[in-house]
């Protein structure tokens, strides 16, 4: 039989330094939750260990609501335990802990989920009214909105109900709303719309929000807000057309148009017909 092959040497003498990911502390391990209230929370866990000649200079925290409704919260502390604050109240957050060295951050640990406490105080009337976003898809009922952030404490808010109008009073749109960015559909097509906000939490809800400006569904996103195409047909007609509607085909609409004297600003409107066609 052949003789055994000798083992490598463990480290040649012109080997590359190891990568930084090698040199990282560990992730910590065994995260306790210490005390939580309606709007913080403490966090600690076992020291992580760190490599040789790389030792732990401080450990990252970061809070992230289950829902991922909100951004996380981060928190840089240099010690085995954290107190998170501005927490919204009644609220499941995940906790996660890394360590850093000078080669860098570690990995994470495994998350621990942290829950708030429920409000104890009623939340104050929403910051805001909805703000209306430009609605990129095509649907005719549909309009984007933009709501404040939650606030958090022990009196802010868990969450928010969206209510809306045409005019003939206030209904509930929807319950619960947590994001900043909501996506209403299947509202009556080219109507126009008014939003206002109610704060909600364990102790109760606020008084009525501020009512948004007034948004037409499918009009940001449509050919309604586009001005008409005017064609000349003789020197006393003319040919207008533009504006139609996918979502109510049937949908008319009034002409008006002005005579204006050269070198005058002043206008005289007169009434067309409506449906598209040529006037004289």
């Amino acid at each position: 039989p052949l003789p055994p092959r000798p083992p490598p040497p463990p480290h040649p003498p012109n080997a590359p330094p190891p990568p930084l990911s090698e040199l990282v502390p560990l992730a910590p391990e065994i995260v306790r939750t210490v005390l939580s209230s309606c709007g913080s929370a403490t966090v600690t866990w076992d020291p992580s260990r760190a490599r040789e000649k790389y030792p732990v200079l401080g450990y990252e925290v970061t809070a992230v609501r289950q829902d991922r409704a909100s951004p996380p919260l981060r928190v840089q502390v240099f010690n085995t335990t954290a107190d998170l604050g501005n927490l919204h109240a009644g609220t499941l957050y995940e906790v996660a802990i890394r360590a850093r060295s000078s080669a860098g951050f570690g990995l994470p640990s495994q998350p621990v989920l942290v829950s708030t406490r429920p409000a104890t105080a009623q939340p104050a009337t929403p910051a805001r009214a909805p703000r209306i976003e430009p609605t990129e898809g095509g649907d005719c009922g549909g309009i984007d909105l933009s709501l404040p952030p939650l606030r958090p404490g022990c009196g802010g808010d868990e969450s928010y109900t969206l209510l809306g109008s045409t005019g003939d009073g206030w209904e509930t749109l929807r319950k619960g709303v947590t994001t900043q960015a909501v996506q209403l559909t299947h509202l009556d097509p080219y109507a126009a719309y008014t939003f206002r906000l109610v704060a909600v939490n364990a102790a109760g809800q606020s008084q009525l929000g501020d009512a948004s400006v007034a948004a037409v569904t499918g009009s940001l996103g449509g050919r309604l807000g586009l001005p008409p195409s005017v064609i000349a047909t003789s020197s006393a007609s003319f040919e207008l057309g533009g504006a139609w509607s996918g979502c109510r085909p049937r949908m008319g609409w009034d002409v008006a148009y002005a005579l204006r004297e050269p070198g005058s600003d002043q206008r005289m409107w007169r009434g067309g017909g409506g449906g598209g066609g040529s006037w004289g």
